[in-house]
């Protein structure tokens, strides 16, 4: 989120004045004034020329409003992008048969938690599921635990233990 003394910024830019600005953000036009200084200062530039009848951007005032609006239409985008993200991905890997009876314990225990979750599977042989994880094409593998524990770029957990 934008710092309040940004939008505050933004909208008296907008609106071309600080009345109108105050008017739509519900502040005193003095707070809001005194809010638009103390992000010059904490800028070390004049945004606004206040001289005339309505407050002008300068140059510098110009430059910050152009990549702020842009800073913030992007906010806006990532936000929206993630709001609609329903659900978040879990991608595994696995190898045998053995490893997908026990995976699928384990995930639908941690469905039974996690509902709003979903899980791609991506089935390979040893080195197909090393190389997933290596490449970052899955989140997590299963399999056996010789298969994982000397390779120094993965962390691997013992789950089951056989004979």
């Amino acid at each position: 989120m934008f710092d309040k003394k940004i939008e505050y910024f933004m909208i008296v830019a907008e609106e071309g004045s600080f009345s109108a600005a105050a008017r739509k953000l519900l502040l005193s036009q003095l707070a809001l004034s005194q809010q638009v200084s103390l992000l010059e200062s904490d800028l070390s530039i004049r945004l606004f020329d206040r001289n005339g009848y309505r407050p002008t951007l300068t140059k510098k005032g110009e430059e910050f409003y152009k990549e702020v609006k842009r800073l913030s239409l992007q906010y806006q985008n990532v936000v929206a992008h993630l709001k609609e993200q329903k659900k978040a991905d879990i991608r595994i890997g696995f190898n045998g048969s053995f490893e997908y009876w026990r995976m699928m314990n384990i995930v639908d225990q941690f469905k039974k938690r996690f509902s709003s979750i979903s899980f791609e599977f991506k089935e390979g042989n040893f080195e197909e599921c090393v190389n997933y994880l290596k490449k970052d094409q899955v989140d997590v593998s299963f399999g056996l635990d010789c298969e994982f524990k000397d390779d120094s770029q993965i962390i691997s957990q013992t789950l089951y233990q056989f004979e």
